[in-house]
């Protein structure tokens, strides 16, 4: 978990992260882009979400778009966001 500024990051993966404010939790996906030059580049998208289990319906949800097959997207799904949010629990 990584701090920054009173906030608490978590950090899932090179792609994502979230972290939670008084309001709302914020889920953060880094992107991978050009600039203004077309050189590549990254950005942060940021949506929000009201609970735990809706950040990590999200990061199922956007990660099963970049399965290139069915059988990569029956893995993604095995790892229920339900597990993610007992051992984020845990913690």
């Amino acid at each position: 978990m990584k701090s920054s500024a009173n906030k608490s990051y978590v950090k899932v993966n090179e792609v994502f992260s979230f972290f939670k404010d008084p309001h709302c939790w914020h889920l953060q996906e880094v992107v991978s882009c050009r600039d203004k030059h077309g050189n590549p580049s990254t950005k942060i998208n940021t949506t929000y979400h009201p609970s735990l289990k809706k950040v990590c319906a999200e990061i199922i949800d956007l990660s099963a778009g970049r399965c290139d097959t069915a059988e990569e997207i029956l893995e993604l799904l095995g790892k229920s966001g339900e597990e993610l949010v007992k051992a984020l629990a845990e913690r």
